[in-house]
């Protein structure tokens, strides 16, 4: 017996390239006599792209064509803990606290009135709209009725998924410019048909408002808009209701539908129509105040081109961070500490820097939240705004936003990573060294923690297929945008003294670490005392000088604030940090390699060489079946074992010359991720008739 090894190599000189894991390579003629074999050898086959600087290399489109540039936008918001203040006492407190019954629950959520300082809760900022507000009222609810829904998965199956589309304008209007602005408001359902069964009840109905947006969110069923003929558009935010509208518009003329077909083909999943009837608004009492999400942006431009994922996140983290990035506003000790909307301080806010007169100057913002009983509450600083009069100022000015926008990329793990956008609490001792710290804070009802001074969170990042999404560049899910819910509480009293007062709505962020916000890591090791601590009680007590260090257990310092009150402190070295969701590589991507199966189908086409692989699907070339589990490096390799061998027992000489390759999926599709240099071996054993 002998035998002859046929080199098919993809990249070789006598091969013919269709596509990567698609190629025809010619040998000279051999002859195949009846006993002779023809089997697989080995095969090594390219599965990962053979460019060592895919997994870090980002391309950055044009977002304007013909400019060679990228314009970048991002919106934030902001956010303040309510930790203390380095300068408050119990007689000069940093913030005045008023509380709120939950008037948007069902029943309505009472409340303990007295707020409790030192939380450790976030409250978002908010600027105040005009009051009374005689030109606007608010679209509490309204009845849609879909079209029928596209469906995907196997149809008839608990886990088909169906998809209805709701995409419309409407007039807002803006209390800044007193002008109705058109706004896009718009959400996708994706749901199983138990999933529908509460949310799309019956004749492909649904009632939005508040509560339906906030369960379906809940259920998970409910995504940004995701239409795939309107890609290329500005997405609308996540929704959320009520919405503000002008004052004389009526249900019929509330919403404008919004054709996202492709050259005048109607798009069968998107909305409607209104159900006549179903609208209800409701008007502003007098005395009502309605707060609104107070943001920001930094826009600036990057050059179009291929970027290295570590110099790319630099780039940005330095744009976002420029001293400048917000004009040339003159920077002054009390009032301004930077030209970057990053960083603000409160009095800044109060003199309208930025000319937007959301703040009237006269009161400090409003921060709104919710407290620790579940009620909702709101704060606002102990700040005047400074006179023109010289002299030291005549309150503390207070610090807001964040100090820093770090993004990179994590080479080890292949993903971007924000780590961080919020304020440390810094230690303010000699010996701490103005080191990032987490605080235990105690007050008269329980023990809280405190891992930064506040921050902002992001509602906005353009472009698009840049920032969010899996088929971005930096892939981060598009729970990264802080998703604003309006609410609604009644005073149950104000400034430390009891009573009522008027209701007010406000927009709230619920800030989840890790997810749309970051902060300072805190494990248990912070509880550990790293120095001794010594604490003279009050006179006459025993013993008359307690210690503690690592070893043991003490009470928590007696503050100034009151004598029920403490507070313990201990360095942080780590950020709790945002990643992306996916590997900035698809062939790093664990959920993608999955769906890729579990092995490749080589398929080799000669004449008169019919083998069957009967199955999903039947191919009579199908040479081997090779596992994906052995691979090294971009290689998956295979030595014969999963060989699928031929004995030609025809009468007549055949001859063979020619061998079409084709690398295939589980699926029976040219595989993806296949790279352009795969070899395959072939084996030609002659029989009984060598000659």
């Amino acid at each position: 017996m002998s035998s002859l090894i046929v080199e098919l190599a993809e990249s070789g000189k006598n091969t013919n390239n269709f596509d990567n894991g698609d190629f025809t390579t010619t040998i000279p003629s051999q002859i195949l006599e009846k006993g002779d074999q023809v089997v697989l050898k080995s095969a090594f086959i390219d599965s990962i792209q053979a460019n060592p600087n895919t997994i870090r290399q980002i391309t950055v489109d044009e977002t304007t064509p013909d400019t060679g540039k990228c314009d970048i936008k991002v919106d934030f918001g902001y956010y303040y803990l309510d930790w203390g203040s380095v300068q408050e006492t119990d007689a000069s407190p940093s913030k005045i606290f008023k509380k709120y019954i939950n008037e948007d629950t069902n029943p309505v959520t009472a409340s303990a009135y007295a707020h409790v300082a030192r939380t450790g809760k976030p409250y978002v900022l908010n600027y105040p709209l005009s009051d009374p507000q005689t030109n606007i009222k608010y679209l509490d609810k309204f009845t849609v009725q879909f079209a029928p829904p596209s469906s995907s998965g196997r149809r008839g199956s608990k886990k088909e998924i169906f998809q209805y589309n709701l995409l419309v304008s409407y007039p807002d209007w803006n209390e800044t410019t007193s002008q109705i602005e058109t706004r896009l408001f718009g959400f996708s359902i994706q749901a199983t048909t138990d999933q529908l069964k509460s949310a799309v009840p019956h004749d492909h109905q649904a009632t939005i408002d508040a509560k339906w947006i906030s369960d379906a969110n809940a259920e998970g069923i409910i995504v940004g808009f995701t239409d795939p003929n309107y890609q290329n558009q500005p997405m609308p935010p996540f929704p959320t209701m009520p919405l503000r509208v002008h004052a004389d518009v009526d249900e019929q003329s509330v919403f404008t539908r919004i054709d996202t077909g492709d050259n005048g083909r109607k798009i069968e999943n998107e909305f409607d129509n209104l159900v006549a009837g179903s609208t209800t608004f409701s008007v502003p009492a007098a005395g009502d105040i309605s707060y609104k999400l107070y943001t920001q942006s930094i826009e600036f431009q990057i050059d179009a081109k291929t970027y290295e994922a570590v110099d790319l996140a630099s780039l940005i983290s330095e744009k976002m961070t420029d001293l400048n990035a917000g004009g040339s506003a003159l920077i002054t000790n009390d009032y301004i500490l930077a030209n970057n909307p990053l960083i603000k301080t409160v009095r800044q806010l109060m003199k309208n820097d930025d000319g937007s007169n959301y703040f009237s100057g006269a009161e400090p913002p409003t921060f709104f939240g919710k407290d620790d009983d579940g009620a909702y509450a709101s704060f606002e600083f102990t700040t005047a705004i400074l006179q023109d009069a010289v002299g030291p100022p005549l309150t503390q000015n207070y610090i807001l936003g964040s100090s820093d926008f770090a993004l990179t990329y994590d080479e080890q793990h292949d993903k971007m990573v924000f780590l961080q956008y919020h304020n440390h609490l810094y230690s303010d001792t000699e010996a701490g060294g103005g080191l990032p710290q987490v605080r235990v804070l105690q007050n008269s009802k329980s023990i809280n923690t405190a891992n930064r001074v506040g921050g902002i969170f992001l509602t906005g990042l353009s472009p698009r297929q840049l920032w969010y999404g899996p088929d971005s560049s930096f892939k981060f899910d598009d729970s990264l945008l802080a998703q604003v819910t309006t609410l609604k509480g009644g005073r149950t009293g104000g400034d430390n003294v009891t009573g009522t007062g008027a209701s007010a709505k406000f927009d709230f962020v619920d800030l989840v670490e890790g997810v749309n916000c970051t902060a300072d890591e805190i494990g248990i090791d912070t509880f550990i005392r790293k120095q001794r601590t010594v604490i003279t009680p009050a006179a006459g007590a025993t013993p008359a000088v307690l210690s503690s260090a690592f070893d043991t257990v003490l009470p928590l310092t007696p503050s100034a604030l009151t004598g029920q009150t403490g507070e313990f402190s201990s360095v942080s070295t780590n950020t709790i940090n945002i990643r992306s969701a996916h590997t900035l590589s698809d062939t790093n991507d664990v959920d993608k390699i999955k769906k890729a199966g579990p092995y490749f189908k080589l398929e080799v086409d000669m004449p008169s060489i019919n083998q069957k692989l009967i199955g999903s699907t039947t191919n009579s070339k199908v040479q081997s079946i090779i596992s994906r589990f052995y691979q090294t490096g971009t290689y998956t390799s295979s030595y014969n074992e999963g060989s699928i061998p031929y004995i030609y027992q025809g009468d007549q000489p055949v001859m063979l010359s020619d061998f079409r390759v084709r690398i295939l999926d589980d699926t029976g599709n040219i595989a993806k991720q296949l790279g352009n240099t795969s070899t395959i071996f072939m084996e030609i054993i002659k029989g009984s008739n060598p000659n």
